[in-house]
């Protein structure tokens, strides 16, 4: 009996999954349903209010302090996740589409299913918060553990803001995986982890996701 290319990749895969599943040895997790759980917001934080509605055209998404615009050496990079979401709103789930004043809290992990995608939209509410105190708020808001501290970068002083998901810890992803990817990455990361960079004197230099398996 012959089995397609495809049929073949299902097998390995489910092959690896098993393998991983039994060899990994014990981990303890909270509330872990077999695969990733999707992350809720902490309704016990309290976000000061946004300062601006954050969009593409008024406020562009920056890196290293620089709008990616086409003359951007990184724009097709992020083009299509600048399209995706243009405005701080489109981050959000739909109950805060067409709010004035949109609880950035109620953020729309679902649809981050790339890394761009995440770098965006997390400018997009930091933007809006226009704080470095009030990123940290909005990190713990998401059940992340968050730290903010003092840093140098190509000279320049920063403000760190990261916040942090110990994936073996709380089962949970943040960047939204297929289900089989789901069920396996939450043994093989260690953290997954985000950050912003604000420039000493006001404004963001840099937002950035990243997943780590030490």
């Amino acid at each position: 009996m012959e089995f397609s290319k495809r049929q073949k990749s299902a097998a390995l895969a489910v092959a690896i999954f098993l393998w991983i599943f039994i060899n990994s040895g014990p981990v303890e997790f909270v509330d872990f349903d077999v695969c990733g759980r999707s992350p809720t917001a902490n309704t016990s934080v309290v976000l000061p209010p946004a300062q601006r509605i954050s969009n593409q055209k008024e406020h562009p998404f920056l890196i290293n302090g620089a709008p990616v615009l086409r003359s951007n050496p990184r724009f097709n990079e992020f083009s299509k996740s600048i399209r995706k979401f243009p405005d701080v709103r489109s981050c959000l789930n739909g109950t805060e589409l067409a709010s004035k004043k949109p609880d950035l809290t109620n953020f729309n992990w679902a649809a981050m299913t790339q890394e761009p995608y995440i770098d965006v939209c997390l400018f997009r509410v930091m933007d809006s918060l226009n704080s470095p105190e009030a990123g940290q708020l909005w990190f713990e808001s998401q059940g992340l553990n968050s730290k903010i501290y003092s840093t140098k970068y190509l000279g320049k002083e920063l403000i760190q803001t990261t916040g942090t998901n110990f994936t073996r810890t709380t089962g949970k992803l943040y960047k939204n995986e297929r289900w089989l990817a789901k069920c396996l990455i939450p043994k093989l990361l260690y953290a997954e982890g985000m950050s912003v960079s604000w420039l000493s004197d006001g404004g963001i230099f840099n937002t950035y996701y990243n997943s780590s398996s030490k």
